[in-house]
């Protein structure tokens, strides 16, 4: 009985967690928004690399949710992923696989494979995406071993513009692992 316990306490610590967690996202985006309107009155480039790299230095972080955290930002402040440039991602491969799950997927999107990496349905679904184990033909494919328009190698996740293409065309995505 202990156990249980400890169990609901813990869970009642996460979700409390969670809370702060949307609060400051949610704050966030709206700092975003803002950045956006400043942005656009003086021309400015929505995504800025060097401050991205200046954030990273500053949090002393190669944290892979950083990576998803700047993709959130670019998605509040334009209405869409914006990818002028490929998204390179550092971490475990479950972490990365888990970030391209959240950044391929969308509400209502079917995900068609066999064999897919838990963590990679994890991000899907909390994206809105649906998995169905099936290896049905879809209009659009991604093949994660051909290296293009995602790439992993070892400690290293290269996601490339052209993602984008499979992101937002069709309602279903077959994907080969």
């Amino acid at each position: 009985m202990v156990h249980f316990i400890d169990l609901e306490d813990l869970r009642a610590r996460v979700l409390e967690n969670t809370r702060k967690l949307v609060l400051l996202m949610n704050e966030r985006m709206d700092l975003a928004k803002q950045i956006a309107a400043i942005k656009n009155v003086h021309g400015m480039q929505i995504r800025d690399p060097e401050r991205e790299a200046s954030v990273r230095r500053e949090l002393k972080s190669d944290n892979p949710i950083l990576n998803l955290i700047f993709e959130a930002t670019i998605l509040e402040q334009t209405g869409s992923p914006v990818m002028d440039h490929p998204v390179e991602i550092a971490g475990g491969r479950e972490d990365m696989l888990f970030i391209l799950g959240l950044f391929l997927c969308r509400p209502g999107m079917e995900i068609y494979g066999s064999r897919l990496p838990d963590s990679f349905i994890s991000g899907c679904s909390l994206s809105g995406g649906h998995f169905v184990p099936s290896d049905r033909s879809c209009e659009n494919t991604l093949d994660i071993g051909s290296g293009f328009p995602v790439m992993i190698d070892g400690g290293r996740m290269t996601i490339f513009p052209e993602i984008l293409r499979l992101r937002n065309t069709g309602n279903s995505l077959r994907v080969i692992f």
